[in-house]
């Protein structure tokens, strides 16, 4: 019956992706079809739960049933695609120069390969034993899997939660409502979807780069340099919410990315990375942050055309993004469910405090307080911090001499194109980070340490940044030209 849950959360998944657009690639099918699939699958979960059907594997079953019938309706009949087209829209193998071995990919792609099997290795074989998920996550999947409902037994009768609980009884339910769908199939440890959300960040942020104009060299490159991210290897082989969070944030933004690069061709990029960002708000809430910046630039592209289009995008992209983050909302004070905390969850200050800037900064920068700081340690995300701080300064220089040099106008308008699409993947990364770092100096630390808060859930909330400060260095131009001369040189083509 696992695998059976397994195929079917698949097919609720790729039967979306294909409902949105015949053009996504096979990559971007593949590696997004497990994260759109069980976002929608956890989405029945609390819809049955709204209105007092217990959730149970037939209940879940039923919601993709009707899920993959409806979007295969929706293709066939609206999108005017027959079910071959829709499947196998192009030979994915036709083209391909067999005789030329790439041999530099294969080197990396072993390593990337070797890290994700162990990875999946510890997954499989070994229990849940984090206090996190052992106090939390994993403890509401069982009781779900075990009452049929979200508001179970771990909730007292004045819908205060257990006490060590604290906030993860009430964290939005993506996380554990899929462990809870795997207990519910028969598994004994929850963590294959640990693993199965790894093996779709791999894919689908592979199609991505792929898509953001990357040779097969550049994006096995970047893609060791973020599957190789320390503090995030030794989580995703955890039951927490830091790496579900790094997949749909990275992705969700790079999606956004690539549409923003050529809203007309990419248009259906703009809809995978609505529906990416709409269930990253399921996981943590405050996620929300990145659907803003998504939501900002939306609104920027907006204004700049305003036509009815765009304007229908616009409302139907905030909508989206909001709703499961307001249905979870909802569905929480309905019930009066509350996490056994100070003020019953986490409260936000907003008066200015020297004396705690200066803390907080050291936390993150290093100094007296924390001596390496956390955004700059090697040990925590390799070289990216030191990548990206580095090429942000000579990736605008670059764009701008560039700029200055060209002197026919046509060539010119070209540069600026390209120039622009690294100011866009500037946003798209710096952004987040200046706001998430942001939240963690306004929250009022009347539950915790500043100091614990920030050296625990503040570096794994990184993950996902971290993801896209190592997609602005290696998608960059700069960087992309040194990657095209390299297979110009080795095999007179840029691939």
């Amino acid at each position: 019956m696992l695998f059976l849950s397994i195929i079917i959360t698949f097919l609720v998944g790729f039967s979306f992706v294909t409902a949105c657009s015949s053009k996504f690639s096979y990559l971007e099918k593949t590696g997004s079809a497990f994260l759109l699939g069980i976002g929608i699958q956890v989405l029945w979960m609390l819809l049955f739960d709204f209105i007092a059907v217990p959730i149970s594997i037939l209940s879940v079953y039923s919601g993709s049933l009707f899920s993959i019938v409806f979007c295969w309706f929706y293709t066939l009949k609206f999108k005017k695609t027959d079910i071959k087209t829709a499947i196998w829209p192009y030979n994915p193998f036709a083209g391909k120069a067999w005789s030329r071995v790439n041999f530099p990919w294969l080197a990396l792609m072993y390593f990337i390969l070797y890290a994700v099997w162990a990875i999946n290795v510890k997954c499989l074989f070994w229990p849940t034993f984090e206090f996190d998920s052992v106090a939390g996550y994993d403890l509401v999947a069982k009781v779900v899997a075990a009452e049929g409902s979200f508001n179970n037994s771990l909730f007292m009768s004045n819908g205060v939660s257990m006490y060590n609980m604290s906030l993860r009884a009430v964290y939005p339910p993506l996380v554990s409502g899929s462990f809870a769908y795997v207990y519910m199939s028969g598994a004994e440890v929850s963590k294959i979807m640990t693993s199965l959300y790894y093996w779709s960040y791999l894919l689908l942020l592979y199609g991505l780069l792929r898509r953001g104009g990357l040779t097969h060299l550049g994006t096995a490159f970047a893609s060791l340099l973020i599957i190789y991210m320390p503090e995030m290897v030794s989580h995703a082989a955890l039951s927490q919410t830091n790496m579900p969070q790094a997949v749909y944030t990275s992705c969700g933004l790079l999606a956004l990315f690539i549409w923003m690069t050529d809203r007309k061709e990419n248009s259906h990029f703009l809809f995978l990375s609505m529906f990416i960002l709409s269930l990253n708000s399921m996981i943590r809430s405050e996620n929300i942050i990145f659907s803003f910046v998504a939501g900002i630039a939306v609104l920027f592209y907006t204004l700049k055309d305003r036509s009815k289009k765009n304007i229908i995008n616009l409302i139907t992209f905030g909508t989206v993004v909001l709703l499961p983050f307001l249905l979870w909302a909802l569905f929480l004070k309905i019930n009066g469910m509350k996490p056994a905390a100070p003020d019953n969850g986490l409260a936000m200050s907003f008066v200015f405090d020297a004396a705690k800037l200066k803390e907080w900064w050291g936390y993150l920068w290093g100094g007296s307080n924390y001596k390496d700081g956390i955004v700059m340690n090697e040990f925590f995300y390799g070289l990216i911090p030191f990548l990206y701080m580095l090429f942000l300064p000579l990736v605008i220089a670059f764009g701008l001499f560039r700029i200055f040099r060209t002197k026919d106008n046509e060539q010119k308008i070209l540069v600026k194109k390209i120039f622009n699409k690294d100011l866009a993947l500037l946003y798209i990364s710096l952004t987040p980070f200046v706001l998430y770092s942001l939240l963690y100096y306004f929250i009022d630390y009347n539950w915790d340490s500043m100091k614990n808060v920030i050296l625990f859930s503040y570096k794994r909330g990184l993950f996902g940044i971290m993801t896209l400060f190592a997609c602005f260095v290696c998608l960059s131009e700069p960087v992309k030209m040194s990657f095209e001369a390299i297979g110009r040189f080795m095999y007179g083509v840029k691939n």
